[in-house]
């Protein structure tokens, strides 16, 4: 059996490691209708996840959203390549819409598609 934990060597942990997603040329974005994926390429030996979601309807939610994020990275992390990922769930107004499934539906969509990701306008 693989190990499948989210270990501390495959988060993105620092404000640091978030603000090379926005200032980094190489960056690549994908937009989808519930959140933002960027991606750029790392020198580690597989890919790490940060996330930042922003919710009106509280922690509860919030928390559901990232442990669904987490759960779909563990799964599809052998696929995803020597990329950092920042998965950006922001909404205005209230979030009833928006569910965990949602999210993990276009983000298993996202990962999927290779060819669609463009180049992060600065």
């Amino acid at each position: 059996m693989v190990n499948q934990t989210f270990r501390p060597e495959f988060r993105l942990r620092f404000s640091w490691q978030y603000q090379r997603f926005y200032k980094n040329p190489k960056s690549e974005v994908l937009r989808l209708g519930v959140c933002t994926v960027f991606r750029l390429p790392n020198e580690m030996l597989g890919p790490r996840l940060g996330m930042s979601i922003k919710t009106n309807q509280g922690s509860v939610v919030r928390n559901r959203i990232k442990r669904k994020i987490r759960e779909l990275y563990r799964c599809e992390r052998s696929s995803l390549g020597n990329y950092d990922y920042n998965i950006v769930v922001s909404q205005k107004g209230p979030m009833q819409h928006l569910t965990p499934e949602k999210v993990v539906c276009a983000l298993k969509a996202s990962w999927a598609s290779e060819g669609r990701y463009v180049p992060a306008r600065r």
